[in-house]
Parts: C-alpha cells; sequence; structure tokens
C-alpha cells in the first residue's frame, strides 16, 4: 500500500512540491524487508488530508494517518478503537431474576429458559424497564454499566510541528 499526494511540509518548500533533492523517487526498487511489494493499493487523502488506511468491523480498530512537517514527507498515524457497550450489572441484576425464575416460565412471560432474560436485559436502552413476577422493576440504566470509551493511541515520528490534520485525528487521545 502507498500514500499518494504526502505534502512536503517544511521550511519555504510547504507545498505539494517536492524540494530538488526529493524530485525523482521513480523507479526506486521495492525493498521486501520492509514490506513493500508490487500490487498494494494507492491511499488518497481525504478532503481534511487524512488517510483512511484500515477499518475491522470485526474488532473495531481503525487505523488513520496523516501528514506531519518534516524534513521529507511524512505521516503520523491513529490507531482508535470504537466504543464498547456497557456490561450486565450482575450483581444488581442476578439476585432479582434467580428470585423469579419460576414465574418467568409461567404466563404471561411463559420463557422455557428464563435465564434467556439475562440477554434481552442486557440489550435494554437506559430509559425502559422490565416488571418482574414479584413486581420488581429494573430499569436499563440500573442493569447495565455504561459504555466504555473506545482508547486512541497516536503515533508522531520525528517532526516540528505536527498542527495541521493531525489535531483533529489526536484530539482526546489516550497515548500520543
Amino acid at each position: 500500500n502507498e500514500l499518494i499526494d504526502v505534502p512536503y511540509t517544511h521550511g519555504h518548500f510547504d507545498s505539494q512540491v517536492l524540494p530538488p533533492f526529493a524530485t525523482d523517487m521513480t523507479g526506486l526498487p521495492r525493498h521486501p524487508k520492509y514490506g513493500e511489494v508490487e500490487g498494494g493499493r494507492d491511499i488518497f487523502p481525504d478532503r481534511n488530508g487524512v488517510y483512511n488506511l484500515f477499518k475491522d468491523p470485526s474488532t473495531g480498530l481503525t487505523v488513520k494517518a496523516a501528514a506531519l512537517r518534516h524534513t521529507v514527507p511524512t505521516v503520523g498515524f491513529c490507531i482508535s478503537e470504537d466504543n464498547q457497550p456497557g456490561t450486565l450489572n450482575f450483581q444488581h441484576v442476578g439476585p432479582i431474576v434467580e428470585r423469579n425464575l419460576e414465574g418467568l416460565r409461567l404466563p404471561p412471560y411463559s420463557m422455557a429458559d428464563p435465564k434467556k432474560i439475562f440477554r434481552s436485559i442486557k440489550e435494554m436502552k437506559s430509559e425502559e424497564v422490565i416488571e418482574f413476577p414479584d413486581g420488581t422493576k429494573l430499569k436499563g440504566s440500573e442493569a447495565v454499566f455504561p459504555p466504555l470509551d473506545g482508547r486512541k493511541v497516536v503515533i508522531l515520528g520525528d517532526t516540528c510541528d505536527p498542527s495541521g490534520p493531525m489535531d483533529a485525528l489526536a484530539e482526546g487521545c489516550d497515548i500520543l
């Protein structure tokens, strides 16, 4: 994979145009030691100057890059994870379900396996309420802990000024 149009941003050469000593880098051999192989994809920046490198829905990880000021074209990286849903407050919910197991098997609940109610409880919205056979009312906000904020790590190499598109990427990071 190759990032296309990484600007050269240093001194009076602050533009997309490379300085004379770095103008012709075409034809350089690919080096397998650094993972350079034929057939990668070209990655262009979005309208904000951010390179969207990777998003894995199964893990919730996202990797982005943005140009940094340096004597050669270079980028910094932002690795972030999606927020995680809150977990079930089992210490609070468990005893309520346990004392209502028999009642959950009877109409109007008619649950063959009353312990499956834990799944429904975990998916409750904070304002939702479930009433159990013994009259106990359980609010979603009591049943499930708040969501956990995803973590964000920003990696910047040698740079004299990381401002620009990296500002927005790095905002709120946990580790810089």
